[in-house]
């Protein structure tokens, strides 16, 4: 079984690609639905505690549009610092 932290790294490499391939840039925003379509895990209950994870090494933020929560990425170098 794959631990958070692995989940967590495979989930932030994979959106970070997607987000350096959109029109966004480094500054997309994703929804639930499109993390969880990169397919690291299979629904939102699953998605929450990777996101927190990252959440506290400070490499996502969450955000909140239209009443809904979004997730926003960070450098590695940014959160380092």
């Amino acid at each position: 079984m794959e631990t958070l932290d692995a989940k967590s790294d495979k989930l932030y490499d994979l959106a970070l690609a997607k987000a350096l391939e959109s029109e966004e840039g480094q500054g997309k925003a994703f929804s639930s639905e499109e993390l969880v379509s990169l397919g690291i895990v299979e629904n939102n209950d699953k998605l929450m505690p990777v996101c927190q994870n990252l959440a506290d090494s400070q490499l996502l933020r969450f955000l909140n549009f239209e009443n809904k929560i979004h997730f926003a990425l960070r450098t590695r170098d940014s959160a380092e610092k």
